[in-house]
């Protein structure tokens, strides 16, 4: 995508990021949100091979274990360098 924009991929780096975060009942019922926009929600990926009641046990589990708990949350970022060919 970014060579048929017109664009040279000069460099990439990826960095992965360690943060301390607060899991809510909210947050994982929002995962757990089924057709509420247009981003497609944690249970809807799972309902591509479990059933409704296998998923509800899931969020309950989750409840159960991490509502109102601090958590480590590792995420992973790319940070890439692009230079436009232009023309000529």
């Amino acid at each position: 995508m970014v060579r048929s924009a017109g664009f040279h991929l000069a460099k990439h780096t990826q960095t992965r990021f360690l943060n301390e975060v607060l899991i809510s009942a909210k947050k994982i019922e929002d995962w757990f949100s089924l057709n509420k926009g247009s981003k497609v929600s944690y249970a809807e990926q799972l309902q591509t091979g479990l059933t409704l009641p296998e998923i509800e046990k899931i969020k309950g589990l989750l409840l159960g274990e991490l509502a109102g708990k601090m958590v480590q949350w590792k995420t992973t970022w790319l940070f890439f360098k692009a230079i436009w060919k232009g023309e000529g």
